[in-house]
């Protein structure tokens, strides 16, 4: 089972001093929902990682979401996207998905901004 230190808003969530955990389908949710926040080339351990937002931006829905859907089905823990929907207005994009995951069911959501 995964476990990860639980993260809300780009902070290391504490309780009394400790760091709390999150495992399962929740640790999954919260793998994919910082992947897909990642911009390509932005961490140092794995020049791979991310997605390149300023490159696709410009792209059809359908387009932006085939890329979204091959990244996601490169994680270990997803067996299967389900769906993804994506969201825009002039800085934003907000995208939702669903996966078949090693723990199940994982439905997720994040925002990219600063796209403009």
């Amino acid at each position: 089972m995964l476990a990860a230190i639980k993260i809300e808003n780009g902070d290391i969530v504490l309780e009394k001093g400790s760091p709390v955990w999150v495992t399962g389908a929740k640790a999954i949710r919260q793998r994919l929902e910082i992947m897909l926040k990642m911009f390509l080339g932005d961490w140092y351990y794995d020049q791979n990682a991310g997605i390149p937002w300023m490159a696709i931006v410009e792209l059809e829905n359908e387009q932006i979401k085939e890329i979204i859907k091959n990244k996601l089905l490169k994680d270990e823990y997803v067996k299967e996207v389900k769906s993804i929907d994506v969201e825009r207005d002039k800085r934003n994009m907000k995208i939702n998905f669903r996966t078949n995951s090693v723990e199940g069911i994982v439905e997720g959501s994040t925002v990219i901004g600063g796209l403009a």
